[in-house]
């Protein structure tokens, strides 16, 4: 009786062998499947993500009157290349720019880094006659590219916010320019650079959170805003600045800066509803 119960018994177990095999094998290709849909979820996710910045950052350079009006109405190559490409390129980092009419013809292209980083070649670093050639045409062709990018100090310092629900917006304004600086105080602008007279940056003195800055010895009442921003939970701190310096630049008498020191509003004195102005500032 025994040789007959071992061979039920080793059939029993191989084929719970094999049960747990497939059930193994159904299990490995479950976890393959799950994995991939979260791999494909991340990628669509990291895709959309990019694209929605995409579209923010050319809603940035190319919603103004002025870009509608040099790109769309008459355009300007230069104006493109300086406000367009570049700030692209430079300030946003992408590799590619190009700009199509409505039929999708080209009007513009630009290679940006690219360009120059291209001119590299295998003998650049050789002692001989072809290296230095490859050396003196990949610097020629750096000094002008790679400036374009490095020189657009107004594109980082003159960077405002435009059209912004925590800005008291005002249409219009100066024109976004990206290769040189012109200091303002519009709202939405970035607080300019002034020296105080004691020698220090203005910036030094201005606390992280909301700050109403009193210029040029104003006795105007701010006391109706700072109470309004404070009873939204925000802090808030008042800098009197009796500097003429500063009051020159900054052109009003008073300003609400943001925690990020971009201006929400300025004036010469405050209008008799300051509750809409610290809702504005604060979100809420």
């Amino acid at each position: 009786m025994r040789p007959s119960m071992v061979v039920p018994i080793g059939v029993i177990v191989a084929v719970a062998i094999v049960f747990v095999v497939v059930a193994a094998l159904s299990s490995a290709e479950r976890a393959d499947d799950v994995a991939v849909e979260n791999e494909r979820q991340l990628f669509s996710r990291a895709l959309t993500n990019q694209g929605e910045r995409v579209l923010r950052d050319i809603a940035a350079v190319a919603t103004s009157e002025a870009a509608y009006r040099r790109i769309r109405v008459d355009f300007d190559s230069d104006w493109v290349q300086i406000s367009v490409g570049l700030r692209l390129q430079s300030f946003f980092d992408h590799d590619f720019v190009f700009i199509t009419d409505p039929s999708n013809n080209f009007l513009y292209a630009s290679l940006g880094r690219r360009k120059w980083r291209a001119q590299y070649r295998a003998d650049i670093r050789d002692a001989t006659p072809a290296g230095q050639t490859a050396r003196d045409n990949l610097v020629r062709i750096a000094q002008t590219e790679q400036r374009k990018g490095n020189e657009m100090i107004g594109a980082e310092l003159g960077y405002r916010y435009v059209d912004s629900p925590i800005i008291c917006d005002i249409p219009g304004g100066p024109e976004h320019r990206f290769r040189d600086y012109r200091p303002t105080t519009w709202p939405g602008a970035r607080l300019p650079h002034v020296w105080l007279d004691d020698g220090t940056p203005i910036q030094d003195r201005i606390s992280g959170g909301y700050t109403v800055l009193r210029l040029g010895g104003t006795r105007a009442d701010t006391a109706g805003l700072e109470q309004a921003i404070k009873s939204r939970g925000a802090p808030v701190e008042v800098l009197d600045i009796p500097d003429n310096t500063v009051r020159e630049v900054y052109q009003h008498d008073i300003l609400l800066l943001r925690p990020d020191m971009h201006v929400v509003w300025r004036g010469n004195r405050l209008p008799d509803d300051v509750q809409e102005i610290a809702a504005t500032a604060t979100g809420h």
